[in-house]
């Protein structure tokens, strides 16, 4: 299945791509082990198990993570997208 990824920052290893291709029942953990393994992308926090809300802000499909229905265990669809954010450091 095809799923759509995009983000506020460049994304190493993805080349400008917009996509990704997961398996049928990938979850939304399987994607973040697959950006993690492909991208040094961490998104989920070691500690905690779940995503690093102090430095991303991650959508699926327009809802952010604390909305999802099985939060990383939630499977997707083809074509959902998911929203990997920066969150900019405060500053003055």
């Amino acid at each position: 299945m095809r799923i759509v990824l995009s983000s506020n920052f460049d994304i190493t290893g993805m080349l400008g791509r917009d996509a990704v291709e997961l398996q049928e029942g990938a979850s939304v953990r399987s994607l973040f082990e697959m950006l993690r393994q492909r991208c040094q992308l961490n998104l989920i926090d070691p500690q905690s198990g779940e995503i690093n809300s102090s430095d991303f802000r991650v959508l699926l499909n327009g809802k952010e993570h604390p909305f999802w229905p099985r939060g990383l265990a939630t499977p997707l669809r083809d074509a959902d997208e998911v929203r990997v954010l920066v969150m900019p450091l405060a500053g003055g």
